[in-house]
């Protein structure tokens, strides 16, 4: 499993950052009821930040479109792709070889129901990765 990059950073903003992707995927895995958006783009934009702000002479923190952020979660059944911008969710699934399996907004309760239920299932089990390590 892979949340984001984090080589490098001092230890203290190490933690900060392990934290907030641990709050992401608990928040994640709330299922469609309980996952609260704006929540998760809350905590991604603070990895962002405490990455970039540790990181000053690199420009590799910089987003890509104006106030986009994007965190991956990397396990061995695929890639989880959770992007924030403007204040709207969506996550994007891939399979190990990289194949799209799902891409799609999670911000009203409709969205997030009409999300494949494996996507919650995986979040789960990001979620409890994070606890053991």
């Amino acid at each position: 499993m892979q949340g984001s990059r984090s080589i490098g950073l001092p230890g203290e903003i190490r933690r900060s950052i392990y934290e907030a992707q641990r709050r992401i995927a608990e928040q994640m895995g709330c299922g469609p009821d309980g996952l609260d958006p704006k929540a998760v783009i809350r905590e991604m934009q603070a990895i962002r930040n405490l990455a970039r702000d540790a990181n000053r002479s690199r420009d590799h923190w910089m987003e890509g479109k104006a106030g986009e952020v994007t965190l991956r979660f990397r396990d061995d059944d695929g890639v989880l792709i959770v992007t924030g911008m403007d204040n709207l969710l969506t996550v994007e699934i891939l399979d190990a070889r990289g194949k799209s399996l799902f891409r799609g907004p999670l911000n009203t309760p409709e969205e997030r129901r009409a999300a494949p239920v494996r996507l919650y299932e995986r979040f789960l089990l990001i979620k409890d990765r994070y606890r053991r390590l």
